[in-house]
């Protein structure tokens, strides 16, 4: 993917340092998707599902890590913004007016 580095001042090749982990994250947050509608189910397991659920939820986190991890620059290393963050000489443009 191509992203704006700020410390190269160009478009440059941007990849992630993990992509599989930031597959398996994704896979993690859609299997818990397919167990929304059982929450009513899950709340009156005190003894199975209450802590099932809580080990799923403490992975939660460690999964959030690798989604929310930037893509770094191939060229020299340096974490590049999101789409939606200033990019680019245009969005210092943009701030200074």
């Amino acid at each position: 993917m191509e992203r704006w580095c700020l410390r190269c001042e160009t478009t440059v090749e941007a990849e992630y340092e993990e992509p599989k982990m930031r597959r398996i994250a994704l896979i993690w947050f859609a299997a818990g998707a397919v167990y929304l509608p059982f929450l009513p189910i899950i709340g009156s397991d005190f003894f199975v599902m209450i802590p099932l659920f809580a080990l799923y939820v403490f992975g939660a986190g460690a999964a959030l890590r690798y989604w929310r991890q930037p893509a770094l620059c191939t060229v020299c290393g340096a974490e590049t913004p999101r789409p939606g963050e200033s990019q680019g000489p245009s969005a210092a443009l943009n701030e200074s007016a």
